[in-house]
């Protein structure tokens, strides 16, 4: 995360992975203890695990490629 001027923010969180069952489905939660509005890049950082989980992971699944965050912006 290069534009964050502070780069300890995530220092002293955990990121928890939640794995359950749901009608024959693999349902995976996460987590992120102590990311909170607060913390400079919640926002980004939040749009972040939510491009991952929501659109990257099921397009590897899917098709062998994710979509990694830089791809979505030019350099």
């Amino acid at each position: 995360m290069p534009w964050l001027n502070d780069k300890t923010e995530w220092k002293n969180t955990r990121i928890v992975f939640e794995i359950s069952e749901e009608k024959n489905q693999t349902i995976i939660g996460l987590t992120h203890i102590g990311l909170v509005p607060e913390v400079k890049c919640y926002n980004v950082c939040e749009a972040g695990w939510e491009q991952y989980f929501g659109e990257s992971i099921p397009a590897l699944l899917a098709t062998g490629k994710g979509i990694l965050f830089d791809d979505q912006y030019e350099r």
